[in-house]
């Protein structure tokens, strides 16, 4: 997740690169929804890159640690 679309575009397309399976978001919301549908469907993330310097806003810690429970059970 990148609120700068030229480092979320060279970011995922080095990944695609490298072989790993990438989706995208430019904002937190997305990412955070995103990141609930894969672990629904059973199918989780393995890592996640987010940016933690969005101007004026999100700061992914506080969702990340909602989600955390969920992803340790």
């Amino acid at each position: 997740m990148d609120d700068e679309e030229a480092i979320l575009s060279a970011t995922g397309e080095m990944l695609r690169f490298l072989g790993y399976e990438v989706v995208v978001a430019c904002h937190g919301d997305a990412a955070i929804e995103m990141f609930r549908n894969a672990l629904t469907a059973g199918t989780p993330f393995d890592a996640a890159i987010l940016d933690i310097t969005i101007p004026g806003g999100w700061v992914p810690r506080r969702p990340c640690q909602n989600l955390l429970p969920s992803i340790l059970r």
